[in-house]
């Protein structure tokens, strides 16, 4: 028979114990990393997504005539003349304002903007960088600007904020920082390497891209 006393029951060493929970934690540490990655990736891409969203929405604005609902600024349509709807943009915010934008002929005041809304990026977000044109040869855009559609036309136009929000008087552009070049609107996370880039093309497509 064979003597059961002579075997002796063996478990796990220390240092088996400590190569097993290193390489758990390594393990988790990896998931943790590539998940905070992925998610960061994920947020940009949602904050150029919903940027880009917004673009298309004053642009279907625009084209369509909309004037705001019954007592807006731009109402009633016998009296008034829509002028537009912008989006408004600048460097280190984290959000940025739509609205529509109206000459009320009954008023000296001339252009009135209506329907105007802040819209926050999603947490951590930014807009980091404003240029117009393309590639290594785009200009940075150092103050607000506006991006700018009319009514029953595609076309676009970019403007700078910094002199408000009158960008036309009586259909005659103003304050014009190009005309002919794509303008680009670049939203980063804070560790600066999430980032992605809107581009409003001069016939109106709009397009993001991850850099």
């Amino acid at each position: 028979m064979p003597d059961f006393w002579s075997f002796k029951l063996r478990g796990f060493s220390l240092i088996e114990l400590m190569v097993v929970i290193g390489l758990f934690g390594l393990a988790a540490s990896v998931i943790t990393a590539s998940y905070v990655s992925f998610e960061r990736t994920q947020r940009s891409k949602s904050a150029a997504l919903q940027l880009k969203g917004d673009i298309r929405l004053v642009q279907n604005k625009a084209i369509s005539g909309d004037k705001g609902p019954v007592g807006s600024l731009c109402q009633p349509a016998n009296t008034t003349t829509l002028e537009g709807w912008y989006i408004q943009v600048s460097t280190g915010d984290d959000f940025y304002t739509i609205a529509g934008d109206c000459q009320d002929l009954t008023l000296a005041s001339g252009e009135k903007d209506f329907e105007s809304r802040t819209i926050k990026l999603p947490q951590g977000m930014t807009i980091s960088k404003l240029s117009y044109g393309s590639g290594m040869s785009a200009t940075t855009v150092a103050y607000p600007a506006a991006i700018f559609f009319r009514p029953l036309n595609r076309g676009v136009s970019f403007h700078d904020a910094r002199f408000g929000v009158d960008y036309f008087d009586n259909g005659v552009p103003k304050n014009v920082i190009t005309s002919d070049q794509p303008f680009n609107i670049e939203v980063s996370d804070s560790s600066g390497e999430n980032t992605y880039v809107v581009k409003i093309k001069t016939n109106g497509e709009i397009d993001e891209s991850k850099l």
